[in-house]
């Protein structure tokens, strides 16, 4: 056994051989049956103490520590194998710490853009990002497109109308998105009394792998991304389909509400965005929940806030210190809730009498002495 050469290519073809193919296998190489099998099993993750294997115990996120506890061996012993038809992707959990999940593979036949613009994250784990726009693009102005709330899997989600949308912005060189969370309706079966799972046309892993393929044309050109609550729903395993998906896209992926800037034509554009938690259903409700954060931050051009599928803005005021020209200036600040792209009957919203929401989305728009606005 110890002379026998194990390569990656025959562990992958020992963890899903047949006791037959595996007895067969043993005859022409005069290895001992018993031996190899007790391997088979430590590949597996089946020895005498584990009762799941690899891939039944990874559904869920686990640390290092938990994965040598369980199979009596070194993670990176654990790991080196990974069964075919999923790959190990690494997150984090609400600890911040280091954890491991097997994810079912989603074909790779795509390909992305290269993005001309750059990024930079805070250098203590901040959900702080910088991101450098070329000046030579956009001219003018450019567009910062919000994507929220499509629920991909709902029966109720208008898919041609945000492939408008996608199309769109594939096609400009002035626009540039980001992502509001949502984009999944991720049922597990532990919402809307169970219901909601029986709702779904896409069961999770085929709304992935849709959203995937979706996004990979404007990949390049989307700056960052953060969950909603839908994407949370997967956090009982620590794990986020958004970030997986960030992960394949390259997209910039902040779990929780982020700060950005963006630096373009020797200007600063700050956002704040978060998906938001409100059950407000009022306008006034709604608007109130979205400007909350402006009362512990700086001067903010645009906060934006999705999860309430509606089209509102609000506009406030914010007296600043000029200390270079000494002065007090009166600088605006956009407060933004993004439409969703939702059709009304087969809602949830229909079931429950709510008013209908708004599809589509609202432009930020940044123009190159500076000035910004919103533009519907």
């Amino acid at each position: 056994m110890t002379k026998f050469e194990w390569t990656d290519e025959l562990k992958v073809w020992l963890i899903d051989s047949t006791d037959d193919e595996l007895q067969e296998f043993v005859n022409q190489h005069g290895l001992k049956y018993e031996s190899v099998s007790r391997f088979r099993r430590k590949l597996r993750g089946k020895n005498p103490k584990a009762k799941k294997s690899l891939v039944e115990f990874l559904t869920s996120g686990k640390r290092d520590f938990e994965i040598e506890e369980y199979f009596e061996a070194p993670v990176d012993e654990v790991l080196a194998v990974i069964p075919e038809g999923y790959e190990l992707f690494k997150t984090k959990d609400e600890h911040i710490n280091t954890v491991y999940v097997l994810i079912p593979e989603i074909p790779v036949d795509y390909t992305l853009k290269e993005k001309v613009w750059s990024f930079r994250w805070q250098a203590d784990g901040q959900p702080y990002l910088w991101v450098k726009i070329p000046d030579e693009v956009g001219g003018k102005k450019i567009k910062i497109v919000p994507i929220a709330d499509l629920h991909d899997g709902n029966i109720a989600c208008n898919m041609e109308k945000f492939r408008e949308w996608v199309n769109w912005i594939a096609s400009r060189d002035d626009v540039f998105a980001f992502i509001n969370g949502d984009l999944l309706e991720n049922s597990q079966g532990d919402s809307n009394k169970g219901v909601s799972v029986y709702e779904q046309t896409t069961r999770p892993r085929g709304q992935i792998d849709e959203m995937v393929h979706i996004l990979a044309p404007i990949a390049h050109k989307i700056l960052w991304a953060i969950p909603g609550n839908h994407e949370d729903r997967s956090r009982k395993a620590d794990y986020d389909p958004l970030e997986w998906m960030c992960d394949k896209l390259h997209i910039p992926y902040s779990y929780y509400p982020i700060y950005v800037d963006i630096l373009w034509k020797g200007f600063v554009f700050d956002f704040f965005c978060q998906h938001g938690n409100t059950g407000s259903l009022t306008k006034g409700g709604k608007i109130n929940a979205a400007t909350r954060p402006q009362k512990f931050q700086e001067h903010v051009m645009f906060t934006v806030m999705a999860h309430v599928h509606d089209a509102t803005t609000n506009t406030t005021v914010r007296i600043c210190r000029d200390r270079r020209n000494f002065k007090l200036v009166e600088k605006k600040q956009y407060v933004l809730i993004c439409p969703a792209f939702l059709n009304y009957f087969g809602s949830y919203a229909s079931k429950q009498l709510y008013e209908p929401g708004a599809q589509g989305t609202i432009n930020c728009e940044l123009f190159a002495n500076g000035d910004y606005h919103l533009n519907s």
